[in-house]
């Protein structure tokens, strides 16, 4: 499991407002491959 599958499960629980939107968009770009 990674670091960001672990965030994921942590944003789920807490819920989404908890998570400010840099966390957010910097989770994605992570499990995101660039194009």
């Amino acid at each position: 499991m990674t670091f960001a599958d672990k965030c994921k499960l942590l944003t789920k629980r807490r819920g989404r407002r908890m998570v400010p939107a840099a966390t957010d968009v910097k989770l994605r770009a992570a499990l995101l491959p660039r194009r």
